[in-house]
């Protein structure tokens, strides 16, 4: 039996033909070819053609939803990978932060106990040095006695010294006297010698002092 095949606007496909006994023209679906139906004009048995084409269609979307899965199996395959890689960097990246943290707080740690140590290595010196100078007092209690007089003299020399000169410079230019004012200049000269050279002398004595301290303590 001969027919044409017609595809719809919505994609299905018809089968045309005539009726084998009346010849009037009929229609079925794609679906029903080769399945037995009646005219319903004359009312003659036939099988709707179009079984070859049928069965031609059925492979091909066969065919097409094997691709189609392929196609998604592919797909699914390429997100998996993509999942992965992406986990990969992401611990990758975790790891490389872990290891900069630690290597940060150990820079830290190191730092802190650098403090520490020179904390303690700074009161270890200083109450060394207290240690020492209160046994060199010990020691020369006169000494450190004359030491402290001795630096005080200086002071006191020099004030009094730059006072009074100051105060006879201040009367020799009221009275217009080069004498008075020479004997100022003078004045305050000999005080500035006299009591820097008491504190150099209370000075050297205290370095003397701390030398004899450092030695005993060596041996």
């Amino acid at each position: 039996m001969k027919f044409q095949l017609k595809k719809s606007v919505l994609g299905r496909y018809t089968t045309k033909y005539q009726c084998p006994k009346c010849k009037i023209g009929l229609s079925s679906a794609l679906e029903e070819a080769g399945q037995p139906d009646n005219c319903p004009e004359c009312s003659a048995s036939f099988q709707v053609p179009g079984k070859e084409k049928l069965d031609e269609w059925n492979r091909h979307k066969e065919l097409m939803a094997l691709e189609a899965k392929k196609k998604e199996a592919a797909k699914q395959e390429e997100l998996r990978v993509a999942s992965e890689q992406a986990k990969e960097q992401a611990e990758k990246e975790a790891l490389q932060k872990e290891n900069e943290r630690q290597i940060l707080e150990a820079q830290m740690q190191e730092q802190k106990e650098a403090q520490e140590a020179q904390r303690k290595s700074k009161t270890t010196v200083g109450l060394k040095q207290s240690n020492a100078e209160q046994a060199s007092r010990q020691r020369y209690p006169a000494l450190h006695s004359y030491i402290r007089l001795l630096w005080i003299l200086g002071v006191l020399t020099i004030v009094f010294g730059i006072l009074g000169g100051s105060l006879a410079f201040m009367r020799g230019l009221g009275t217009e006297n080069e004498i008075l004012i020479g004997s100022a200049f003078l004045t305050i000269f000999s005080s500035l010698v006299t009591g820097g050279g008491m504190i150099i002398l209370s000075e050297l004595v205290r370095v003397f002092l701390d030398i004899e301290s450092n030695t005993r303590e060596k041996l």
